[in-house]
């Protein structure tokens, strides 16, 4: 005799979430209709909380998702591209109400030529722990190659 309920109303299209430590809250990257994407908060209850209850963390033009809580709820970071490369970056939200509680701050810059922390764009995944940040990078790498190109070498041109 078990019941489904749905804690949110419908978000539309949900491109990636995660559970608060406390279960009480969901950090949803919904893309917006005139190309930006936020990160929201929103409440879970026993019956779906209005999006009018819904807290922004984050919106942006550019790249903007993988939402994470921090161990202890008092975090929520995120990869933007906030400062043209993407980046981790973390906002500090209050414990009870989890409005945001100054600005978002950067975590760890990632702005080196042939590194990559989130290509293909929006594949790019990290996760939080105890003291830790675990993350993938995708390193772009190649050669460049000379050689020297004889044109009076008889065996490659023969004229009649």
């Amino acid at each position: 005799d078990s019941e489904v309920r749905t804690p949110l109303p419908s978000a539309g299209w949900v491109v990636d979430s995660a559970l608060s430590p406390d279960d009480r809250w969901i950090a949803l990257q919904i893309p917006g209709e005139d190309s930006t994407t936020a990160i929201q908060l929103a409440p879970i209850r026993a019956e779906p909380a209005p999006k009018s209850e819904w807290i922004t963390l984050a919106t942006g033009a550019g790249y903007l998702g993988c939402p994470r809580w921090s161990p202890d709820g008092h975090l929520v970071y995120f990869i933007s591209d906030r400062d043209g490369h993407a980046c981790v970056w973390a906002q500090r939200v209050d414990a009870d109400s989890k409005k945001p509680a100054g600005a978002p701050f950067a975590v760890l810059h990632e702005h080196r030529a042939r590194y990559f922390l989130n290509l293909p764009r929006g594949l790019g995944q990290f996760d939080v722990g105890n003291g830790r940040l675990v993350y993938w990078v995708d390193e772009a790498t190649g050669n460049i190659w000379r050689t020297k190109v004889e044109l009076n070498a008889p065996s490659l041109f023969r004229f009649r």
